[in-house]
C-alpha cells in the first residue's frame, strides 16, 4: 500500500459511474477543496474504488488524483457485490472489465481493504 499523486490519464475505470453523483461530488469538492485519495491497483492501474471522485475530478480539470495503489492480488483485499445479480463477481472480472474497457454497471463491485482510507488532499495539489 503506498499514498501518491496519480495523473488522471493513466487510470482506467471498471463500472459505470452516476453522473447526478459525479456531479454532487464536484460540487462538494469546489466548496470543501478537499479530496479522499481512490483505491488502485499498482500492477494494472484499475480503479477499485474511487470512480465518482475520479470523475469528478475530471470535470474539475484536474490533472492529478490522490490514490493508494495496493497489489490486488493480496489475500487480505476482497471483492464483494453490491448487487445480487453479480453475487459471484471475482478479483479477474474486475480487472477485466478496466483492462478491456467494457465496465460494469454502476456499484457492481464493492471492495474491502485491511485499511482506513484518513488522507485528504486539497484540490489546489491536483490541478
Amino acid at each position: 500500500m503506498e499514498f501518491s499523486l496519480l495523473e488522471l490519464r493513466l487510470l482506467k475505470e471498471h463500472e459505470e459511474i452516476d453522473p447526478k453523483h459525479v456531479d454532487d461530488l464536484r460540487i462538494e469538492i469546489q466548496k470543501n477543496r478537499y479530496v479522499k485519495p481512490i483505491v488502485v491497483d499498482a500492477k494494472s492501474m484499475v480503479i477499485l474504488d474511487g470512480h465518482h471522485r475520479y470523475n469528478a475530478l475530471k470535470k474539475l480539470n484536474a490533472r492529478y488524483v490522490p490514490a493508494i495503489t495496493v497489489d490486488y492480488g493480496d489475500d487480505s483485499i476482497t471483492v464483494g457485490h453490491w448487487r445480487e445479480e453479480y453475487k459471484n463477481i471475482t478479483k479477474e472480472d474486475v480487472i477485466n472489465a478496466g483492462k478491456t474497457g467494457k465496465k460494469l454497471p454502476c456499484k457492481t463491485s464493492r471492495h474491502y481493504f485491511p485499511f482506513e482510507n484518513e488522507y485528504e488532499v486539497h484540490l489546489n495539489e491536483l490541478l
